[in-house]
């Protein structure tokens, strides 16, 4: 019988800005079987390094581990497949500039923020960037470290 070939390695994603929709998002995607890294505050990547993304919906409680949760880009290893920005609107250029480690040729940079002008200022920053940009438009929070809330609407 004919050897089956070896399953691809998982996808490996960056979540730079790890609050409630970083920490969403990554979980989502955790949950699918790629290896992700959180970026964040301290308070928060702590926790979830300890016990996961902890995600209540409707008063129901599941939590998600991720690879890893770390304060900085410097710590979170890599290389990485994709690196999403979710941080705030104001802060996309220091983001940018903090990221330059970890963005290599063929990463697939996206813009998960809120905010217009997001990716204009990205694509200035990083003219031969891959880019990419969603939103979300589910209501989450992020109540305490290590948990989000998704809300209904």
């Amino acid at each position: 019988m004919p050897e089956r070939p070896a399953a691809p390695p998982p996808l490996r994603f960056l979540f730079f800005g790890a609050g409630a929709v970083g920490s969403l998002l990554g979980a989502r995607i955790a949950q699918a079987g790629c290896e992700v890294t959180l970026v964040g505050r301290p308070p928060h990547v702590e926790a979830v390094a300890k016990g996961g993304v902890r995600m209540v919906t409707a008063g129901k409680v599941s939590n998600q581990s991720v690879l890893a949760a770390r304060p900085t880009v410097a710590e979170a290893g890599g290389p990485f497949d994709y690196v999403f920005l979710t941080v705030k609107g104001y802060d996309t250029l220091d983001a940018i500039e903090q990221l330059q480690p970890v963005l290599h040729p063929g990463t697939i940079l996206g813009s998960f923020q809120n905010g217009i002008g997001n990716e204009e200022a990205i694509a200035a920053a990083l003219p031969d960037q891959a880019l990419l940009a969603g939103s979300l438009t589910l209501p989450v929070s992020l109540d305490e470290p290590g948990t989000i809330q998704l809300h209904s609407r």
